[in-house]
């Protein structure tokens, strides 16, 4: 069951100035059993958020999802080590998110450095494997993915070649680098919120590192004792 606890313009809750139009949120606590992620987690990832928050006995900042149908925006992993904790209840920032022009979703552009013949060796399984076109120019080799309507799917059959990575080393930017060096660039297909709600409602989740949300709301802080929680 959730229990409202108010509505706020979202930067007051952390003391910050109203951005233009504000954003409207509302401040819930949430049994995690209702949560809905839409992304998958990195079990290291999930140590590490584990770590700091029993240390510091204290989550500092909420979870950030869709109130209507209760999904993760922000914060798959808090969610997962809150409920491996046991806790009855989690603070949310609910929001109208397929409605909230503010928030954004974007994706993760992936650079793969290393040997020349690794790189070819990648870019050999990515044509097999995922359907795209190769571009090549100012130094560098772009591999864009196309379009598809079930972009969950290829996110997934890119993330099982990149399990065959050997001596290649994996990052993540915002855009495409201007300068990459020896790299092979890919691009993934574009995502939309109907994308992130369908993955989360009907349990077909993205892989870790898919999508990228813009928003102020990931700016609140709300220090909360990990014993209220209970």
């Amino acid at each position: 069951m959730s229990v409202k606890a108010s509505t706020l313009a979202s930067p007051k809750a952390s003391g910050e100035e109203s951005p233009p139009g504000g954003i409207t949120v509302k401040l819930l606590y949430i049994d995690p059993s209702k949560l809905k992620p839409h992304e998958a987690y990195i079990e290291s990832r999930v140590d590490e958020v584990r770590e700091s928050i029993v240390k510091s006995r204290c989550l500092v900042k909420p979870l950030i999802v869709d109130e209507s149908t209760l999904t993760v925006i922000d914060g798959t992993h808090r969610l997962e080590v809150l409920r491996r904790l046991g806790v009855s209840r989690i603070p949310v920032l609910a929001v109208d998110y397929l409605g909230e022009d503010e928030i954004k979703v974007e994706r993760w552009i992936r650079t793969y450095r290393g040997s020349s013949g690794a790189l070819e060796e990648l870019l050999r399984l990515l044509k097999n494997r995922v359907p795209g076109n190769v571009i090549v120019g100012k130094g560098m080799v772009i591999y864009r993915v196309r379009e598809v309507e079930d972009p969950a799917s290829v996110y997934w059959l890119i993330r099982d070649v990149e399990s065959y990575l050997s001596g290649v080393t994996l990052g993540f930017t915002h855009g495409v680098p201007r300068r990459p060096g020896r790299a092979l660039v890919l691009i993934p297909p574009k995502l939309d919120k109907r994308d992130v709600v369908r993955a989360a409602t009907e349990g077909r989740l993205f892989p870790p590192k898919t999508t990228r949300h813009v928003t102020v709301l990931k700016r609140v802080t709300l220090r909360t004792r990990l014993s209220d929680l209970f």
